[in-house]
């Protein structure tokens, strides 16, 4: 949240990427992957993205962020 505050909610409208590297605390040697931010960072674009893969992906992960 301290991230949230100074850069203010208005910083992530069109940063979804951005929101969860400032806002989402992860476990060690854990984050985002290259895809994952890639998918995401598309959202504010194209407003909706299908996305289909194996059991592991982390596909319902990116819904929750």
């Amino acid at each position: 949240l301290a991230a949230i505050r100074g850069k203010g909610v208005a910083a992530y409208v069109h940063d979804p990427v951005g929101f969860i590297r400032d806002c989402v605390k992860f476990k060690p040697g854990q984050g985002l992957t290259g895809y994952q931010a890639e998918i995401i960072g598309d959202l504010p674009r194209v407003k909706r993205i299908a996305v289909r893969g194996p059991r592991g992906l982390g596909k319902a992960r990116r819904r929750a962020w």
